[in-house]
C-alpha cells in the first residue's frame, strides 16, 4: 500500500477507535444509571472477600480479612484488586457506582491496547474488527459491573501482551523488557492464575535470544528487566505472606480451589451427579476425614485440602484427564450469555445450573420454562464459534502473507499463554467468566480473519 494511503486509512481506523470506544462508554453509562438503583447488581459471589481487604486497608491501613480483624491477616486474596477498591472507596467515599464507572474507564483502556496491540501484528483495519468483537463479548460486557477482578486482570494481560509483542517486534527492546515483567507481575497481584507463566516466558525469551543471535550482554540485561519487576512486586507479597503467616504463596486457597474443583468435578463424573451436590458431598467427607479442620487456622486447612485433592488426582487418573477435557471444552465454548447476564437486570434470577452429564433435560427443561435463556445461550455459543473460526483463519491467512521472525515468536508466546491460562482455570472451574482474561487476544486473532477475508474478497 502506498504510504500516504496507509496514513489515511490509519487515520480514518483511529477515528474510528474513537467513535467505537465513546459508544461503548455512552451505552455502559447509560446501563449503569438504570442499574443503580439496586446496588445487589453489582455485587458477585467472590465480592466480599474483595471488599472486606479493601474496607481494612481504609480504616485500618492494613491488609486484613475486615476491619478490626487484627488476628486475621489476608493471605485468601492477593492485594491487587483490593488496593483498586480500597482507592475507589475513599475517593467516592464508598460509592459503589463510582467504582463501576471505573471499571468502564478501564475496560475502555482495555479496548484501547488490543486495538494497538493488533495494529502492531496485523494492521488497523484487524483491530477495529477486533475492538468491535471485544466490546460486545456477553462475559465481558456483564463483568464491567460486577465488583470482580476480571476487569482490572484483563486490562493488565492485555497489557502484558502488548508489551511481549513490542518487545518482540523491537527487537529486544530494553524499555517493553521491563514492561513485559512489570504487566506481569501486576496481572499476577490482582489474579495470580498467571503466577506460574512466569518461568514459561522467561525460556520463551531465552530461546527467541538464542535463535535469533541476541544472547549476548543486552539479551541478559533484558531478562535481567524483566525478573526484576516481577521479584519485587510479586516477591515482596510472598515475603509479606511468609512473614505474616508463615506460607510463602501468592494466596492460600490452592488447596481448596483444587478439591472443590478438580476432586468435586472427580466426584460429579464418577457419580453421575451435578457439581452442587458433588461439592456438599466432597466438603463432607473432607470434614469427616479430618474433624480436626474445623478449628484450624485456614492456611493449615488449606494444605489439608491440597493433600486430599492430590491423592484423588492420583487415584483417578483417567477421570482427570476426562473432566480435564470437559472444563476445557467448558472453559472455550460456554456461551457467556448464562444467568449472570439475565441476573444484572433482575437480582432475583435463578436459573438451573447446567449438568454436562444430563444435558439433554436440561435443554428440554428450557425449552419448556424458559425459551428466551435457552436462545441466548445459542446465540452466545454462535458469537464464541465465529470467533474462533475467523481466529484460525487470521493466524493462517497472515502466516501465510507475512511470517517475519517476529510474527512467529508473538503467535508462539500467545498459543503458550492461551493453553496456560485455559487447563489452570480448567483445574477449578472453566467457564466464561475466567475466559474473558483472553477473550482480546481471541478478538484480535477473529479480528485478523475477518480483515484478511474482506481484503481477499477485495482484490477479486
Amino acid at each position: 500500500m502506498n504510504p500516504d494511503n496507509k496514513s489515511i486509512q490509519d487515520r480514518r481506523h483511529l477515528h474510528l477507535l474513537i467513535c467505537i470506544c465513546l459508544i461503548s462508554l455512552c451505552m455502559k453509562l447509560f446501563l449503569l444509571y438504570y442499574l443503580s438503583s439496586d446496588e445487589q447488581r453489582f455485587i458477585g459471589v467472590d465480592t466480599p472477600t474483595y471488599v472486606g481487604p479493601a474496607m481494612a486497608l481504609l480504616e485500618n491501613g492494613a491488609f486484613l480479612q475486615g476491619p478490626n480483624q487484627w488476628d486475621t491477616p489476608e493471605t485468601f486474596r492477593t492485594p491487587g484488586y483490593p488496593i483498586f477498591l480500597a482507592f475507589s472507596f475513599f475517593v467516592s467515599s464508598k460509592n459503589i457506582p463510582f467504582t463501576i464507572v471505573l471499571q468502564i474507564f478501564i475496560f475502555t483502556g482495555t479496548l484501547i491496547l488490543t486495538f494497538l496491540t493488533c495494529k502492531k501484528m496485523f494492521g488497523s483495519g484487524a483491530g477495529i474488527i477486533a475492538v468491535i468483537l471485544l466490546a460486545f463479548d456477553p462475559p465481558s460486557f456483564v463483568h464491567n459491573f460486577l465488583l470482580l477482578t476480571e476487569t482490572l486482570a484483563t486490562f493488565f494481560t492485555v497489557f502484558f501482551v502488548f508489551s511481549v509483542v513490542k518487545y518482540f517486534e523491537e527487537k529486544n527492546n530494553l524499555v517493553w523488557a521491563c514492561f513485559v515483567g512489570l504487566t506481569l507481575a501486576l496481572a499476577t497481584l490482582v489474579r495470580p492464575t498467571t503466577y506460574y507463566f512466569f518461568p514459561v516466558l522467561l525460556l520463551l525469551v531465552a530461546a527467541y535470544q538464542f535463535k535469533t543471535g541476541k544472547w549476548g550482554h543486552s539479551g541478559r540485561k533484558a531478562l535481567v528487566l524483566m525478573v526484576v519487576p516481577f521479584i519485587l512486586l510479586v516477591g515482596g507479597w510472598l515475603v509479606r505472606n511468609w512473614n505474616v503467616a508463615g506460607v510463602l504463596r501468592c494466596e492460600t486457597q490452592k488447596g481448596m480451589a483444587l478439591l472443590y474443583g478438580k476432586g468435586t468435578q472427580i466426584l460429579s463424573y464418577k457419580e453421575n451427579i451435578d457439581a452442587d451436590t458433588a461439592m456438599k458431598l466432597t466438603s463432607e467427607h473432607f470434614f469427616e476425614v479430618y474433624p480436626e479442620a474445623r478449628k484450624m487456622p485456614s492456611r493449615e486447612v488449606d494444605k489439608l485440602m491440597m493433600d486430599m485433592a492430590i491423592k484423588m488426582i492420583i487415584a483417578n487418573p483417567g477421570v482427570v484427564i476426562k473432566t480435564q477435557m470437559i472444563q476445557l471444552v467448558n472453559f472455550m465454548f460456554e456461551p457467556g450469555t448464562t444467568s449472570s447476564l439475565f441476573r444484572l437486570l433482575n437480582p432475583q434470577y435463578e436459573i438451573k445450573k447446567f449438568n454436562w452429564y444430563g444435558y439433554r433435560g436440561y435443554l428440554l427443561g428450557m425449552i419448556e420454562n424458559n425459551p428466551l435463556f435457552l436462545l441466548s445461550l445459542f446465540l452466545g455459543l454462535g458469537y464464541i464459534c465465529l470467533q474462533y473460526v475467523c481466529s484460525f483463519y487470521g493466524l493462517f491467512h497472515f502466516s501465510r502473507v507475512n511470517m517475519s521472525n517476529y510474527p512467529f515468536w508473538n503467535h508462539l508466546f500467545i498459543f503458550l499463554f492461551i493453553c496456560y491460562v485455559a487447563n489452570i482455570f480448567a483445574l477449578g472451574s472453566g467457564y466464561s467468566r475466567y475466559r474473558i482474561v483472553i477473550m482480546p487476544i481471541i478478538s484480535i486473532y477473529a479480528g485478523a480473519g475477518i480483515w484478511g477475508y474482506l481484503q481477499m474478497r477485495q482484490k477479486h
